[in-house]
């Protein structure tokens, strides 16, 4: 395929763009954030859609990023329950890291406080041979 006949075929495609923004926006506004306002950019790769979307918040006005599902973008497809089935788990993952790192530091701890038993054992148990021994 020559370059211009690549440039005819994505002209072709270009009317399309509209539309597929229109429902990223759709899709944003409902999941991620309600404050977009436009669609900056997209890409979409195999199984998802990264697109970058501008938002106003408080007089704000920045871009973000975010990645999406394209099956999300399917006619009919319940993407809100999807949203908040992703957000579910995140949130399952982050309690079960979060509880991870408590037992880890709970261990941690437990194991400091054993070895200054048991140092502190051996300081004491010797003090004590030492005042037996000078009749104290």
């Amino acid at each position: 395929m020559t370059m211009l006949e690549k440039i005819e075929a994505v002209k072709k495609a270009q009317g399309w763009r509209a539309d597929v923004e229109k429902k990223l926006k759709e899709v944003i506004e409902s999941t991620y954030d309600y404050h977009c306002t436009g669609i900056e950019d997209f890409t979409i790769r195999d199984k998802r859609v990264a697109v970058t979307y501008e938002y106003v918040c408080r007089g704000y006005r920045d871009v973000d990023y975010v990645d999406i599902p394209v099956e999300w973008l399917a006619e009919g497809f319940d993407y809100k329950a999807a949203f908040e089935e992703e957000r579910r788990k995140t949130e399952e993952r982050r309690r079960r890291e979060a509880l991870e790192e408590q037992k880890k530091a709970e261990a941690k701890k437990e194991k400091e406080e054993k070895k200054l038993y048991l140092r502190l054992k051996a300081k004491y148990e010797k003090e004590g041979l030492t005042r037996k021994e000078n009749g104290k």
